[in-house]
């Protein structure tokens, strides 16, 4: 796909703003965030972020074979580094604990409430600049509400109930990449109107 055909670049000629996409395969919420606040002393007039969110990152935000944030003592975010004990190198937890997508309960309220202090922070830290945060979570499947799709409560979990601006992008198959889970260039043409429509109209 090229990239005049993704979001990003449908987005920017459109509204003729200059879009930067900061994107890396396979991120976790914490690095997403990290790699937001690392870039926004960079542009002199920020006016939107625009993150993308998959139930998928979930997993991810738990994973300790990297660098990751975590929560602190009193609730604050805190960088910590990669696990290093004996544990952590054996090949057989590696894959139970950061390969399977498998979360039992306690895991998955753990990873909710750390999740959910990321998102709010990028929020936070997104109005500090007098700009505007956006989250979008793409869906496969047809235009359906909120209350159809199977995410739908950890999308109460993170989003409404903290009131943190997001639109929920319903993607169908016939606008995926062929063999792929990710949109194609139809698929990118429903994302980016989704979110022009989300946006302020004096952005």
């Amino acid at each position: 796909m090229e990239y005049a055909e993704t979001y990003p670049a449908l987005i920017a000629a459109r509204r003729g703003v200059q879009c930067v996409n900061l994107a890396a395969k396979a991120y976790g919420s914490d690095q997403a965030y990290l790699r937001l606040i690392d870039a926004m002393p960079r542009f002199e007039r920020l006016v939107a972020t625009v993150t993308v969110f998959i139930p998928l990152q979930l997993g991810r935000n738990l994973y300790d074979d990297r660098p990751r944030l975590v929560l602190g003592p009193t609730g604050e975010l805190e960088f910590v580094a990669a696990a290093t004990n004996f544990l952590s190198q054996l090949r057989i937890r590696k894959l139970l604990w950061n390969g399977l997508p498998y979360l039992g309960d306690r895991a998955i309220d753990r990873t909710l409430t750390l999740t959910s202090a990321i998102l709010r922070e990028t929020s936070l830290r997104t109005r500090a600049r007098g700009a505007t945060p956006l989250f979008v979570i793409p869906s496969h499947g047809p235009n359906r509400p909120l209350s159809e799709h199977p995410e739908a409560w950890i999308l109460r979990a993170l989003f409404v109930q903290q009131e943190i601006p997001f639109i929920l992008v319903d993607i169908p198959p016939d606008q995926l990449l062929n063999g792929d889970y990710h949109p194609g260039p139809r698929g990118d043409e429903t994302i980016a109107e989704a979110i022009l429509v989300a946006l302020p109209p004096g952005l």
